[in-house]
């Protein structure tokens, strides 16, 4: 697993889409992102009744409570969270926030707290499908979560051999790159 690349060091090669971004702004970005991460699996977490739910100060207390919310209506129950896995078939490793059942059937799910979801997120959650300990999901969500509004939308992806492709492709380009 230690000489396998990350899902995110792969995807570094078909990304574009902050292209002229003020750097300043895609770090606050990230940081308000990393928060909202942490706060919202720490819920995930706190659902077995042994941890304590976290309790978030301004602002992230909208886009938290969203997310409190929408685990509520679903009725999820988390199967795994954050757990790192491999993909020994292509060897790759990646860490997809989190494996829930909802409706009955497993969900590989990864939060993103963006103004939009882009296309290299679906590409990403391609790859998540493949890891080992989450092939078992028949499902795989992209949970969108405004950071400032709150506002909640499931955005299922469905298997894409394009996009699976496409991280293929990438992962080709990273271990030759590797290899010169």
């Amino acid at each position: 697993m230690r000489d396998m690349p990350r899902v995110s060091t792969i995807l570094r090669i078909l990304e574009d889409s902050y292209r002229g971004a003020p750097q300043s702004a895609l770090d606050v970005a990230a940081e308000r992102g990393e928060i909202l991460h942490r706060l919202c699996l720490s819920y995930l977490a706190s659902l077995d009744g042994v941890h304590e739910a976290p309790v978030p100060t301004p602002p992230y207390e909208r886009p938290y409570q969203s997310f409190v919310q929408w685990c509520t209506d679903q009725a999820v129950l988390v199967v795994a969270i954050e757990e790192r896995s491999t993909c020994m078939t292509y060897g790759f490793t990646g860490t997809p926030d989190a494996l829930v059942i909802l409706r009955g059937e497993e969900w590989v799910i990864d939060l993103k707290f963006t103004a939009s979801i882009l296309r290299i997120n679906k590409v990403q959650i391609q790859a998540y499908r493949k890891l080992d300990l989450y092939k078992t999901a028949k499902k795989a969500m992209l949970l969108h979560i405004h950071p400032i509004t709150g506002d909640v939308k499931q955005h299922t992806i469905p298997n894409n051999p394009h996009d699976w492709s496409g991280f293929l492709n990438a992962l080709s380009v990273y271990k030759w790159r590797r290899s010169t």
